[in-house]
Order: structure tokens, then sequence, then C-alpha cells
């Protein structure tokens, strides 16, 4: 379908929601049917996107709307995780359900931090602005009484200089804008009655790199000088946002040169690669792009490499999209879910490889099921306790440095891999991948990664993954700020005043995150 024609096809359904909340012609909404028993086993196989969905609104539900990652002991709400699920519920024709009406009050309550990317008053972050008006405008509910978001992300798109057409942020503590929200701003305006602004699409065609990938990083230049530079997600999120914009051979070029990259990420079993290995959320974004872009097999095939991720043992999980094949391999040993956050962070994306459609489809193109699964009987327990991993062998890291500056380069060494296995260092709580090394002989490790530039300040994870031994370890990194331009890297000296000041400030936003998440534990 071109991208005039899916432009008009939008419009008559909006013309239609218009009538129907209305009331004209309409009959009367029912309330949300109980949700259906949990399947047994033995039972017949069950569509694999219902049992996702599923399981993410019991997890919006138990959350009380606000879903959360965790640092230890402490929970962290995270709204940009919230809309993400809020989206794939809405696309498997959810957005009336109890979870999203949980979802919608948490959001409102928690989008003065969200919006203004915690710096309060008239700082705008761009991207979470575009994602909640995105889903407002999908779910036809306004979620932000306080704010014109409409009005606010236009006000964010840069009218002159090398940079005209792009949503940058506003104030706060600094400008952290990227593809991604670039991609989501588009997405939302297509569906405003005043329509994308010519210069925001043209900058987003601008970040188009040689080999037809999109760049995710703004912080050089304007235009994409490297394919290197080229992120899979933001590839995808670019094709379903350009689907949606009217345009011609250049717009149509460029969505086709993009689908040929993204087919090329493609392995044999149908994941889609990301930053270092094939991942469920990669593939979710890839497959609904795809997709959208009549590209029907290959987004087949990304639903079976996402069923294989999902847990299959009988009970309230069952559905649950792991984050990758050594996720799922972890859980399957333990019996139960190993990090429910990564869990829900997954299947909200990965869910959209399962057929539902892509975002600029929501409530326009309803969802094809893409395959099954069947419900199995759990594991029965081993008759006698497996012998415990002598100690040597339990992965662990010692870091240089447990606090630093995005921009800083973070040092560590580790112990307990297998020798000469690839280990490969991810940061979490969004999966980003910084690099891997080889382990030595005596399954030792020792590197100095980058913390990236964009990377928000808070308390994030990094997890060291053998890729032979699946051995897994981990520790919490705070990132305290971003560091200045021509900042030294940290190598063990004082970071001097201006440093203390900049930690002083983020302290007091982490203990508002850290009250903020303690209120939505206690309910």
């Amino acid at each position: 379908m071109s991208p005039s024609t899916r432009s008009r096809v939008r419009q008559t359904a909006t013309a239609l929601l218009v009538l129907l909340a209305l009331g004209l012609g309409a009959a009367p909404v029912s309330p949300a049917a109980a949700a259906p028993a949990a399947p047994a086993a033995g039972d017949d196989p069950v569509p694999a996107v219902d049992a996702a969905l599923d399981w993410l609104a019991a997890e919006v539900v138990a959350s009380d709307g606000m879903l959360q990652v965790v640092y230890g002991d402490v929970a962290y709400d995270d709204a940009g995780l919230t809309l993400d699920a809020v989206l794939a519920l809405a696309a498997g024709g959810r957005g009336d359900s109890a979870a999203v009406a949980a979802a919608r009050g948490a959001l409102e309550a928690a989008l003065d931090d969200y919006v203004t990317g915690f710096a309060g008053g008239d700082a705008r972050s761009a991207g979470a602005v575009a994602k909640t008006l995105l889903a407002e405008l999908v779910l036809g509910v306004d979620v932000s009484p306080a704010y014109d978001l409409e009005a606010d992300l236009r006000s964010l798109m840069a009218t002159e200089g090398e940079h005209t057409g792009r949503f940058q942020d506003r104030e706060g503590f600094g400008d952290f804008s990227n593809g991604l929200g670039q991609a989501f701003a588009v997405l939302a305006l297509a569906r405003t009655d005043g329509e994308v602004p010519a210069p925001a699409v043209s900058y987003l065609l601008a970040q188009q790199c040689a080999d037809g990938s999109f760049r995710l990083y703004y912080d050089e230049g304007s235009t994409c000088a490297d394919p290197a530079e080229g992120d899979p997600d933001a590839t995808a999120l670019a094709v379903m946002a350009l689907l949606e914009v009217p345009g011609g051979d250049e717009v149509a070029t460029a969505v086709e040169a993009a689908v040929a990259h993204l087919l090329a990420q493609q392995g044999p079993d149908g994941g889609v690669t990301g930053t270092g290995a094939e991942n469920a959320n990669t593939t979710g974004l890839a497959a609904a792009a795809l997709r959208a872009a009549g590209q029907t097999a290959a987004a087949d095939a990304a639903a079976a490499f996402v069923r294989s991720l999902q847990w299959t043992v009988c009970g309230a999980d069952l559905g649950a999209v792991a984050y990758d094949a050594a996720a799922h391999t972890a859980s399957t040993a333990a019996g139960a879910l190993v990090d429910r956050s990564q869990w829900s962070r997954a299947t909200s994306q990965g869910a959209l490889a399962l057929g539902l459609p892509a975002y600029g489809d929501i409530g326009v193109a309803a969802p094809v099921p893409a395959g099954t699964i069947t419900c199995q009987a759990p594991a029965p327990p081993a008759t006698e306790p497996p012998p415990t991993p002598p100690p040597a062998t339990d992965p662990v890291i010692d870091l240089a440095h447990t606090s630093l500056l995005a921009g800083e380069v973070l040092d560590a060494t580790a112990r307990g891999f297998e020798p000469g296995e690839v280990v490969v260092a991810t940061l979490h709580s969004t999966p980003r991948v910084l690099g891997s090394v080889v382990a030595d002989d005596d399954g030792a490790v020792a590197f100095a990664f980058t913390i990236p530039a964009d990377l928000e300040p808070g308390v994030h994870t990094l997890v060291l993954t053998g890729e032979t031994s699946g051995r897994t370890a981990s520790a919490p990194v705070e990132v305290l700020g971003r560091a200045a331009p021509g900042t030294l890297p940290v190598t063990g000296a004082s970071t001097g005043l201006a440093g203390a000041g900049v930690a002083l400030v983020l302290v007091g936003l982490g203990l508002q995150r850290a009250a903020a998440a303690r209120r939505g534990t206690a309910g």
C-alpha cells in the first residue's frame, strides 16, 4: 500500500472512530470479558500473540499500571516501558482493557518526570513527548491534561540551521534526542490534523546511511556519514514512520533500501540482529516494519523466532517473551522467569512480531495472529539436587568505578568464564551492548568500554555473558550524568567540583525516583 493510500485509509478510520465516540449508530461498548482460564497441559494450542498480551496485561495490572525495572531490592518506575506495553496492547485490540486503564492512570501521575526528563519546568524530552502523544492518539484518551503534547512536540522541531526538522530536547540536562524519538514524532504527528511538517520528514530521510540503515545517535553532524552508525531498531521505526507520510520517489526509495537492510540482518532462524546478537526487541520492531512493507514471509519467519523465546510452561507466565536465547535458557534452568523486568521489556516489543500491526497501523489494521504455542507441564523436580558448582566457576565482576558519567570509560575485570570464550558486555534495563572480549586461559577478562553518551542518569546493570558457557555475572553501575565535551575518561582521579555539583543534582533526582518507586510498590 502506498503512503498516500495508507493516509486515506487512516482518515477514513479516524472519521469512523469519531462517529463511534459520538455514539452515532454505534452499539454500546460492552465491558471487557473476564480473562479465560489458564491453559493446562494437553489443551489445544493457543495463539502466540494472545498468550504474550495476556501475560503483559497481567504484569501491568500487578504493578498498579506502571511497569518497573528492578535493581537489587529497589524498583524504579519506567514510563517508557509502560508506553511500549500500552502500544502493544492497543495494537492487539486491547486499548479499552483494564490493564490499559491502569496504565493511563499511572502514566498521568508520572508524566511530569517523564516528559521533562526529570528536569521539571519547561524542559522537554522530545522522544518522551512523541511516544506519549502517539499513545494518546492511538487510544483516543488524554493522559496529559496538564500538557498540550502536540504543541509541545511541534515547538521542539528546529526551524533553522543544519538540524532543521530535528525534534530536539529542550533545557534539562542536555540534548539526548535521537533516531527513535524522530521516528516516534513523525508517527504521532501523522495522526494529527496538522500532519507532519515536511522538514521533519526531510531530516529523517537525511539520517539514512549508504547501506539503507538509519542512524540512532545524532550527536555528530546532521546526516549519516558512515554505515557503522546504522541501527536496526532506528531503521525499523523509520520504516514505520515513512510509511505514514505522503511522499514521492524519495520516500519510496528510502523505504525500499531500509527494508532490504533489515532483510539482510535476518538470520536463518528468523531472528534479526541488533547490537551484537539476535534478540526479541529488535526482531519485534523489524517484523512489524517488514509486515507493514509487504514482506510477509520475512515477518512470519521473525514470528517463529520470537515464538522460540516464549515461555511455554503452563501457568501464569505462559506466553512471556525472553530477550534472547540466553535469557530463555537461564529461566528454563531455574524453572521460573529470571529478571521479570527484562521479560516485560522484551515482551512489549517482541509481541509485535507475532502478527500485531506496526505502530502507524494501530487502529487501522487488525492483528494477524502468527502461529501458536502449546502449554507444557512443568519439568518434574530432580530426585537429587544438582551439585553445587565450585565457587571458582561463578563469574565475578570487579569494577574500577561504580559511579561515572555517560561518555566516560568503564574499566572492569571479571573471572569465572570458560577459557577462550567470547564474553559480551551489555548494559540494562534497555539492553545496550558495549562490546565483547575473549576470556584468557584462566577464564578471566579485562575490558574498558565507553558508557554511551546518551545513556539516561540512574542506576544501570552491567551484565557479562559467556557466549559458550552461558554463564553471566552482573553488577550495578550508576550513571551520574553526561560528561562535558572534552572531559577525560575516569582514570582514578577525582572529577572535581563540577562533577560533584552534577552528582549532587542527580543524587537528588535519584532520591526522587526512589521515592516514586516506593510509592508505586506500596500501591
